[in-house]
């Protein structure tokens, strides 16, 4: 990975963080966002929070984030989300488990999900409540390559794996 790249990330990685930081902060919850980072270091956002109701809806944001990015040009992406989140030992792990939102130890997390051509990066940090308000906990979590697969921007270009992007 090039050192721009990782500068790359690392930027938009901040950016979401901070976000999610301040949202947590002053509403309590984090709402679904996309960040983008166009070849001249600017950054665009789309909230994505409506798409998050069901798999229809997401599959239509996912769409409209992949024509959104490559319209912009983005050369790097990160993807912010509120999600339930448990860790399994590999050697535990089978398809037959239940999603983490049906786990007894699951716990409240923000997914921050980096990613641009040389690869992504997911860190997952607690979400805390108590008397003195909301906040981003500990690092849960830090994992090269899990992008969500449907709003990945990078994935997609050419219409490959889970479905084309939106006729231009």
């Amino acid at each position: 990975m090039s050192a721009s790249s990782k500068t790359e990330r690392a930027k938009l990685a901040d950016i979401a963080r901070r976000y999610c930081e301040d949202e947590l902060r002053a509403r309590g919850q984090v709402f679904a966002m996309f960040f983008g980072m166009t070849p001249g270091g600017g950054t665009v956002t789309v909230p994505i929070g409506g798409f998050m109701e069901n798999a229809d809806t997401k599959e239509m944001g996912a769409l409209v984030i992949r024509r959104f990015a490559r319209t912009a040009g983005v050369i790097a992406a990160a993807f912010v989300s509120e999600v339930w989140h448990a860790v399994v030992p590999i050697r535990e792990y089978s398809n037959q488990m239940p999603m983490p939102s049906g786990r007894p130890d699951r716990v409240e997390s923000v997914w921050i999900a980096v990613e641009d051509q040389a690869g992504t990066q997911s860190t997952f940090f607690a979400i805390v409540r108590d008397e003195s308000g909301v906040r981003m906990g500990e690092e849960r979590a830090d994992m090269a390559g899990s992008m969500p697969n449907r709003f990945s921007v990078f994935k997609h270009r050419g219409g490959v794996e889970n479905g084309p992007d939106l006729p231009a």
